[in-house]
């Protein structure tokens, strides 16, 4: 509302300051509705479209703030881009990164925990089977996927006393952390911005600031691995939550889907008896590439893993069910028909 039409208003009200109380007070209650509703942005980066909202006086600033973060991770983390400096590395050349340094040994170190479930080592693989770096979606000779096999292996990286990987023969791949890390970047200019109220969605992968306004948390709703609908609505405060699934990324050849989520083992789509694997965890990085580990692992090895590993997560079966682990519950009566419930402790 404009300063000289709230002057106009109050002008014409002068002979009745039980008017003029009422007045301000209806202008301080609009006001304050004004300020819950967010401000928002959408953008294409890392291969999905980035949606993010943000409450509060330095919402848009943070907003235009985290899609230039956004966009600045997306040339870091490319596998694929001649001029990040990940590609460099993969190339052979000596680079010093410390921001790129570290976020390879945090890969590195999901990886241990998994037992190589989680392995960011398989570009080569990958591109083999067309799904990195623009190629032919194919399906590889196993020959050739032998030999991608044997340049592959987060065991064969060392690092130096300062902290810099020596590959030896390997490539990284980031895309399995890079939106998990866009999620914590996010997390982290809201802190630095004084924005206490923020969600933010990068494809299978959303950030929850903080609650909405009022203390309310946010609600995420899980993706229904076989149509187009949800599976199930869950409330979320400060976390990460990230999903894996054979739906995303695919390609059929002879009537048989092959997905891109790999099995390091045998170089092939994981043939896992999981539909989906969702993991919460106030970390991006790690509900990310803990998300693809479950995937791979299927349902008994993931379900032993959250249990040691004090992991949250949600198991969508190839025979319907919706296993929840970690305390994690659905909202009321929103898990659809199609699947049963399970809560393991």
């Amino acid at each position: 509302m404009s300063g000289n039409k709230l002057k106009h208003i109050f002008r014409s009200h002068r002979g009745g300051s039980v008017r003029c109380v009422f007045l301000l007070a209806l202008l301080l209650l609009l006001s304050a509705c004004g300020a819950q509703t967010p401000a928002e942005l959408g953008f294409l980066a890392m291969d999905t479209y980035v949606e993010l909202k943000a409450y509060g006086d330095n919402g848009e600033k943070f907003l235009s703030l985290a899609n230039e973060e956004t966009v600045r991770l997306e040339a870091l983390c490319s596998a694929h881009s001649e001029k990040s400096s990940l590609y460099r590395l993969n190339s052979g050349e000596s680079v010093r990164d410390a921001e790129l340094d570290e976020l390879i040994a945090r890969a590195i170190a999901v990886s241990r925990e998994t037992q190589g479930a989680f392995d960011p080592t398989l570009l080569s693989l990958s591109r083999l089977w067309g799904f990195g770096g623009g190629g032919a979606a194919t399906v590889p000779d196993e020959e050739d996927i032998s030999l991608a096999l044997e340049s592959a292996g987060y065991g064969k990286i060392c690092f130096s006393p300062s902290g810099e990987p020596e590959l030896n023969g390997v490539q990284i791949d980031l895309g399995g952390i890079a939106k998990g890390y866009a999620a914590d970047r996010f997390a982290a200019l809201a802190r630095e911005n004084g924005v206490e109220s923020a969600f933010g969605s990068f494809g299978g992968m959303v950030c929850a600031v903080g609650t909405k306004p009022g203390g309310v948390k946010w609600k995420v709703a899980l993706r229904d691995p076989l149509s187009d609908g949800f599976a199930a609505v869950i409330q979320v405060e400060s976390v990460c939550v990230s999903t894996s699934g054979a739906y995303e990324r695919y390609f059929t050849h002879d009537g048989k889907l092959y997905h891109h989520i790999l099995d390091p083992k045998t170089g092939h789509p994981a043939e896992s008896d999981l539909l989906s694997a969702t993991v919460v965890d106030p970390s991006g990085i790690r509900a990310d590439a803990l998300s693809t580990a479950l995937f791979v692992m299927g349902e008994e090895d993931a379900l032993e893993f959250c249990r040691e590993h004090g992991v949250c997560a949600i198991l969508i079966t190839r025979d319907k069910r919706m296993v929840f682990v970690g305390g994690i519950e659905p909202v009321k009566d929103s898990v659809d028909e199609a699947y049963s419930p399970v809560f393991e402790k």
